[in-house]
């Protein structure tokens, strides 16, 4: 479930804004998601998220979610030129 709520983090951070977007972006960054999260079923649907999504009580996760968008944020901005496909503005590897 983990690996669910971080690809769906991610893709809202790339504005993704409902289940099926989210779907399409993370196919589309399927190689490099896999680099980091066990997907072992893959890239799960957009069904699959809209179900996680249904059972997760959303105080709990409003309680987790700064540290992670804090944490998200700052990889995004890292990583710029790889999640939105323009790597002219990825930062040089230290």
């Amino acid at each position: 479930m983990s690996d669910i709520i971080t690809i769906v983090l991610y893709s809202y951070l790339s504005d993704c804004e409902n289940s099926e977007k989210i779907y399409d972006y993370d196919i589309d960054k399927r190689e490099c998601l896999s680099e980091f999260l066990e997907l072992p079923c893959g890239i799960p649907s957009h069904d699959t998220v809209n179900r996680v999504f249904r059972l997760i009580n959303p105080e709990q996760l409003e309680n987790v979610l700064p540290n992670w968008a804090s944490i998200l944020s700052d990889y995004r901005q890292l990583n710029n030129g790889l999640w939105t496909g323009n790597n002219s503005e990825a930062p040089a590897n230290p």
